[in-house]
């Protein structure tokens, strides 16, 4: 039979063995990374305090949005923009008829448009 050595204490495979921590040191490695992490959030609060009271941390940071984004943005509201105030009810309606999602023309349910690929 094979063991891992003659059990005197003598293992000729020490650097495969797993030392685990024992429960005095896990409690100490918990207190450290409570510690590091008090001094974290401290350090957190005083420079979030710092920067609202200087006027420095920004409500909205438009500087973060990327450029397809802030363009895709910008098209939806120029789009809202015209349905809303240059366009009629009619033309309006008309309008999401054609360009807009309409379930029943899949179904059957209303004519179908060559728009619906769009």
């Amino acid at each position: 039979m094979n063991t891992n050595g003659s059990g005197n204490g003598k293992d000729p495979d020490k650097d495969k063995i797993v030392k685990f921590p024992t429960l005095a040191e896990r409690d100490r490695m918990r207190r450290e990374e409570r510690v590091e992490e008090e001094r974290w959030r401290k350090e957190y609060k005083k420079q979030s305090k710092a920067n609202k009271k200087n006027g420095h941390e920004p409500f909205f940071n438009f500087g973060n949005i990327p450029p397809f984004i802030g363009t895709l943005i910008a098209s939806f509201i120029i789009i809202h923009l015209i349905m809303s105030l240059l366009l009629n009810d009619a033309v309006r309606l008309e309008a999401f008829y054609t360009f807009g999602f309409v379930p029943a023309m899949y179904t059957g349910g209303f004519e179908w448009m060559n728009t619906a690929y769009i």
